[in-house]
């Protein structure tokens, strides 16, 4: 039998009895070649929680053994002596995006050849392999089939297998990608003038870099708002612009590369640890080996002078540069304080990058949420949340409106263990949505207009699917942030448990989720203030309970949304996962002049 790993059917060997590895192997678009095909699918091995929880304590054992050895490899090789935070600030997340979905990969292999160890299949061949630039560019190429395709191919050789193996053109991706269906003239003069504040970074950079001890970053909320906190703090808060630098046409050292192999001096009996250790040479993303150097240099001529503190939210994942500053001035007793980015973050029961986020800060500023046990995390409003409730006294929704159903979207490709639809799992995300939808009336399901997640599809087609099965609905391909158009609709239905949700919660416009509690694990923290959301209505685990919810308060959402019990249960909630005050600025202000 023929085992097929990715959807790259030219990898494929149709002429035989295939299994397949995953769900992932499949594209909507590929069911015509499916058609004359005898196969089998494997079955995912995290669908069993306890295996999934399991994966994920191993995978962080494994984190912290690497961790521990590559700061003593890097310190040597870029002749240093920083501490094992500093590296951790910046190669810490590539190193969790790295081990968690290569062990899904092992896993998923070691379990087809102990159940059909006859198995052949054909590998990429060594010619075509590629290296990441950096973590940006990783997670691009990690979410397509033909990185995916190397990374198989590396395991199943270093796994001792032989198998036939074939070129393909791996691409590297260095620009930034645009992604919908086209974009709108509000989006395309927002991006021009991004493009043209990014020709301002580095002059502004060092600007701030001179002026101010303290640095704030990508904050996930307007220029307009970063700029009010720098007027209103005097100067002594400069916002910095993304750090912008190109990396991507230095040589490959291979000498350094095989060093990798040596990192860890005492035998290693464990089989998985063993092998990700012989990927490094060729994973390793450029910017912490040759690029690092000249990160550095460049950091260090922006960012000369002291800098007492360093605020950013997103710039501590996919901004190398920001990674080496915050890094390097923590090493001179900066504190780095870390601002919550995402609606997931202090509900979700796993969330893997919020650990590290508390882990390299010394501040964590939630939404509203504080962590028993940890001084770190302070609740702090967020800016834009603070608007949507402001606008909640000023500006009501529509009771004539339709109804807006939100869906969102998840990679094929594991990217890492968390309590999201993950993997394969992704597939049963959408049926209960299509179901749910299915199960409307036709006088509701008409007023119904869908919007899927707008800038990636990850292959799985969800735009194609909702209009193939519901062809009389209105399909919302807008890129623009979906609390601009609260004020048009009657009813917010989120399939998600993320941003989305607080933000219609804070808006205080009638709203639904309907999620899998299987496929959303809730922290035990979170789950009294969720128990109440589902008693009064408000959160809905199966698609039939939330259609028979649509129905029953459909004539009189207000009376439903407004009265006392909702009210009081969506503010408990809201204060806690989406705080927001009309004070916003000064109280953000006060405390990072205060640090």
């Amino acid at each position: 039998m023929f085992l097929a790993t990715t959807a790259l059917s030219e990898f494929w060997k149709k002429d035989s009895d295939i299994m397949f590895l995953g769900e992932w192997c499949f594209l909507y678009d590929q069911q015509k070649e499916l058609e004359n095909i005898n196969y089998k699918t494997m079955d995912y091995p995290w669908d069993d929680p306890v295996a999934f929880y399991k994966a994920k304590e191993y995978c962080d054992r494994i984190y912290e053994y690497l961790l521990t050895n590559l700061t003593v490899y890097l310190n040597a090789i870029h002749n240093v002596k920083y501490s094992q935070r500093y590296w951790r600030i910046i190669i810490g997340p590539w190193l969790m995006h790295y081990i968690q979905p290569l062990y899904d990969k092992y896993v998923c292999l070691k379990n087809a050849f102990e159940q059909y160890p006859n198995l052949e299949t054909l590998c990429l061949s060594e010619r075509s392999y590629i290296t990441p630039i950096d973590l940006q560019s990783f997670k691009f190429l990690s979410a397509n089939d033909p990185y995916n395709l190397q990374l198989y191919s590396e395991l199943i050789k270093l796994m001792g297998y032989t198998m036939p193996e074939q070129d393909y053109a791996v691409n590297i991706v260095t620009t930034r990608v645009v992604h919908g269906q086209g974009q709108s003239k509000f989006a395309y003069l927002k991006n021009m003038m991004k493009d043209a504040l990014r020709k301002l970074t580095p002059f502004s950079n060092r600007i701030g870099g001179r002026l101010s001890s303290k640095l704030m970053g990508q904050m996930s909320i307007r220029t307009l708002d970063s700029l009010k906190i720098c007027l209103k703090s005097g100067l002594r808060v400069w916002p910095i612009f993304p750090i912008e630098l190109n990396i991507s046409q230095l040589s490959i050292n291979h000498k350094l590369r095989r060093g990798l192999l040596d990192i860890c001096k005492n035998d290693i009996s464990d089989p998985f640890l063993k092998i990700i250790i012989q990927t490094l040479p060729c994973n390793f993303p450029i910017a912490y080996m040759e690029g690092h150097s000249t990160i550095r240099k460049y950091v260090s001529k922006c960012f000369v002078h002291s800098t007492r503190a360093i605020i950013d939210a997103c710039g501590w994942f996919l901004n190398e540069p920001f990674k080496v500053l915050a890094a390097e001035k923590a090493e001179t007793g900066s504190l780095l304080v870390h601002a919550q980015h995402g609606g997931l973050e202090g509900i979700g029961k796993i969330h893997p990058g919020e650990p590290h986020e508390i882990s390299v800060a010394d501040y964590f500023f939630s939404w509203g949420w504080e962590k028993q046990g940890c001084d770190k995390v302070k609740p702090m409003p967020n800016a834009r949340i603070s608007r949507l409730k402001q606008k909640e006294t000023d500006q009501k929704y529509s009771v004539e409106g339709p109804i807006l159903h939100i869906s969102s979207v998840f990679p094929r490709y594991l990217q890492f263990f968390q309590t999201v639809p993950i993997g394969p799992q992704v597939l049963r995300y959408l049926d209960e949505q299509f179901s749910f939808i299915k199960n409307l009336s036709p006088k509701i399901r008409q007023m119904l207009i869908i919007r899927p997640y707008p800038f990636r599809e990850y292959g799985w087609k969800q735009c194609q699917r909702f209009r193939e099965l519901f062809p009389d609905n209105t399909i919302d391909y807008s890129t623009r942030p979906i609390h601009e158009k609260f004020k048009m609709y009657r009813l917010v239905i989120c399939s998600d448990l993320q941003t989305t949700f607080l933000e219609a919660m804070a808006y205080n416009i009638p709203t639904l989720l309907i999620i899998s509690s299987e496929l959303w694990a809730i922290r035990e923290e979170a789950i009294p203030y969720f128990q109440e959301l589902e008693r009064v209505g408000i959160l809905l685990y199966k698609p039939k309970e939330a259609v028979v919810k649509v129905e029953e308060v459909f004539d009189d959402l207000a009376a439903w949304w407004s009265s006392t019990e909702v009210q009081s249960i969506r503010e408990k909630f809201v204060n806690n996962y989406a705080f927001g005050s009309k004070n916003w600025l000064k109280i953000w202000v006060d405390e990072l002049v205060r640090l």
